[in-house]
């Protein structure tokens, strides 16, 4: 499993718009992910967790999934393209085998 996040740039109207309509962001979301290699369909991907915070005065995509993703497009329609800007993604099943009773 993967734990990724991604800055948005709000002051986007785009982003203004995916911010406040939960299945514009969901579907985005959901589009950095390949399909399977068997050909299956959208509804047939993988679950993946997602939700969006306010700190600092940043907006963060956080995504929590079984696939790595690939967040190119969200770059270019929620963030700063032509920056520099990447995401950060963890092995999240390493840290939860770190955890201890």
């Amino acid at each position: 499993m993967y734990l990724s996040r991604i800055a948005i740039n709000r002051r986007l109207l785009q982003s203004k718009r995916a911010l406040t309509w939960p299945q514009m962001m969901h579907a985005t979301v959901m589009d950095s992910f390949p399909p399977s290699p068997d050909g299956i369909g959208r509804e047939e991907k993988p679950r993946v967790l997602w939700r969006t915070d306010l700190i600092e005065n940043y907006t963060w995509l956080y995504v929590l999934s079984q696939s790595r993703p690939d967040f190119r497009h969200i770059i270019e329609q929620f963030g700063w393209p032509g920056s520099d800007q990447r995401w950060e993604t963890m092995d999240y099943a390493a840290f939860l085998a770190q955890i201890e009773n």
